[in-house]
């Protein structure tokens, strides 16, 4: 049996340091480091770490491409409450084939869906 690791990577343009801690820091309550230059990480409730390599523009992937990159899974205690604090930061859902969850890019473009907090078996 395989499964997804508690790891993952994307690199965004320099540039979007605040609004990338916004989200992932001051919205999702994830805790930051940042053990190099222009890296960031992102420690979630569950262990789950994304870092976070800010590079030159030329260098990132532009939004629409990373619309058909590997989306990501948040999963909240609250989606509706969570869903409220990113319109608030100007991070509006968009529309997709699944009506049961809200999807959204974060800066940069990197997508991800809202889900309930479940409970899992490791």
């Amino acid at each position: 049996m395989a499964g997804i690791g508690l790891n993952h990577k994307v690199s965004l343009a320099k540039g979007l340091e605040s609004a990338t801690r916004a989200l992932y820091e001051g919205v999702l309550g994830a805790s930051v480091k940042s053990p190099a230059p222009h890296l960031e990480i992102f420690t979630f409730g569950d262990g789950a770490n994304i870092g976070v390599f800010y590079v030159e523009p030329r260098e990132a992937l532009a939004p629409q491409e990373l619309m058909r990159a590997l989306w990501l899974e948040i999963e909240v205690d609250d989606p509706a409450a969570t869903s409220k604090a990113l319109g608030a930061l100007g991070i509006h859902p968009f529309e997709y084939v699944d009506k049961t969850h809200e999807y959204f890019q974060a800066p940069g473009g990197q997508a991800f869906r809202l889900a309930p907090t479940r409970t899992r078996t490791r």
